[in-house]
């Protein structure tokens, strides 16, 4: 499958991917990520990365370049996990990176399909 169709049957099937690095990290409802597909996944990493990055829906890699809203978010929640759950800034900064990037992407999905699954995320 083509990475934009694969995307296409992910958005369908409500599963949430979002690259992280060189990395796809998904969230999927029970029953809705089979073993073939996960396969299709695992064959199509690079492209449906690159998929995600082109259309926007994918933070960039930088997160100096994420939008201000969600670099602020960002900021905070590494600063929870830092001064809160005392973790070292490195951890705490990679634990916030990876919940934004998820968090960007559900609201990209959510609003994919209140759209009415038409192919935009807008």
């Amino acid at each position: 499958m083509n990475p934009v169709n694969l995307l296409y049957e992910l958005r369908r099937r409500r599963i949430v991917v979002t690259p992280i690095g060189a990395q796809l990290h998904y969230r999927a409802p029970i029953g809705a990520l089979t073993y073939k597909l996960r396969a299709e996944i695992e064959a199509g990493r690079a492209g449906l990365i690159g998929v995600l990055r082109s259309e926007g829906t994918a933070l960039p890699e930088n997160v100096g370049a994420w939008p201000r809203a969600a670099r602020e978010r960002f900021e905070e929640r590494a600063a929870i996990a830092e001064f809160d759950a005392g973790k070292s800034r490195d951890e705490a900064e990679r634990q916030a990176e990876q919940e934004i990037r998820m968090l960007w992407a559900n609201e990209l999905e959510r609003r994919w399909h209140d759209n009415g699954g038409d192919g935009r995320a807008d």
